[in-house]
């Protein structure tokens, strides 16, 4: 919004103080523009004001999604930790108030998997689902399933997710995971190969990064494949270290020790020139200890073939994430949401 805009804005406040969706667009502007705040909490006090004066669908589901997805963010910082109970009990009066459009119940739905409330999200999200199908929606049901264990009902939900393209890579990894514990061992190869048609350079760039797929061919022990997505779609990416990841160092090793000895010899040589730097900088005590650090590390990088003897443990859940729906504010102009709970 430009600043004549805001200024008009502020200005209708000051003539209708009582007007809702004034002081929601005064909310959301403050929230996305932190050059209009102040001081003050500005993108707080409109939302709750808005709250306090009416309590609708528009400003309960408002106030509840600035508390969760923001201000507990903010106030954690503080080791302040009572928003969340706070957003989620109002987020409870919104769909009390039996909205209309899928927005409550879809953020309630995530608000709840996100407190590892699985099997009560699942409930909100089939409503949300119903009021309106989303990709999105179809992958927090499938991660929901999938921490419960159903794995044929998370394999149904990642598969339609799947159909978008909205973080496919991410989709298509719990999808994997699915298959896998499903036994499935041609399907989860299927998905790496379709991954891996993701990594081939489009004019000499590389959008991609190769991580999903080389660890989903480590799933069903393809360290061909796995090395093939490393040179792919991973030492193509800054700041990329092999070793930081176990299951891909053993893989590289298993499968081409001339790239993994390469990768690693890389990193020597980073912290040579950066002992090198230290050493130029006339050493005082900070350096010395820099030095003594990068000195191991050196030493670590060259013996780390040893404990590639056996297939590193993984835990493959870790890089499976819910999703969380784009901007859900009534009223975002910015994002094109939907201006009140419609059916």
């Amino acid at each position: 919004m430009k600043d004549e805009e805001f200024n008009k804005l502020l200005k209708a406040h000051e003539d209708s103080p009582l007007d809702l969706d004034i002081i929601n667009s005064l909310a959301i502007e403050y929230l996305e523009n932190e050059k209009y705040r102040g001081v003050a909490n500005e993108h707080f006090d409109f939302f709750q004001k808005a709250y306090s004066i009416k309590r609708t669908v528009k400003t309960t589901h408002n106030f509840a999604r600035f508390l969760y997805y923001y201000w507990a963010e903010w106030e954690f910082d503080h080791q302040q930790k009572n928003t969340i109970p706070k957003a989620l009990a109002i987020q409870e009066e919104c769909l009390a108030l039996k909205p209309n459009s899928y927005y409550p119940y879809s953020q309630y739905g995530y608000m709840l998997l996100d407190q590892n409330q699985f099997e009560k999200a699942i409930t909100y999200l089939l409503i949300s689902n119903e009021k309106n199908a989303h990709s999105l929606t179809y992958h927090n049901l499938g991660y929901c399933y999938y921490h419960l264990g159903d794995y044929e009902n998370s394999k149904i939900n990642f598969s339609l997710a799947s159909e978008s393209a909205k973080n496919r890579d991410l989709t298509l990894y719990g999808l994997a995971l699915s298959h896998y514990h499903l036994n499935n061992t041609d399907a989860v190869r299927e998905i790496g190969n379709q991954l891996l048609l993701d990594l081939e350079p489009k004019d000499g760039y590389h959008p991609k990064d190769g991580f999903i797929a080389a660890t989903i061919f480590y799933l069903i022990k393809d360290f061909e494949k796995v090395t093939e997505c490393v040179r792919k779609g991973c030492i193509t990416q800054h700041g990329f270290d092999l070793l930081e990841k176990d299951h891909l160092a053993y893989s590289v090793y298993k499968a081409d020790k001339l790239l993994y000895e390469e990768q690693v010899n890389i990193g020597i040589e980073s912290r040579k020139r950066n002992i090198q730097e230290c050493k130029d900088n006339n050493v005082n005590w900070e350096e010395n200890l820099r030095i003594k650090q990068l000195l191991k590390e050196i030493n670590n990088r060259k013996n780390f073939h040893k404990q590639l003897n056996i297939p590193p443990v993984t835990d493959f859940e870790m890089h499976l994430y819910p999703n969380k729906f784009e901007c859900l504010l009534f009223g975002c102009e910015n994002h094109k949401s939907l201006n009140n709970d419609i059916s």
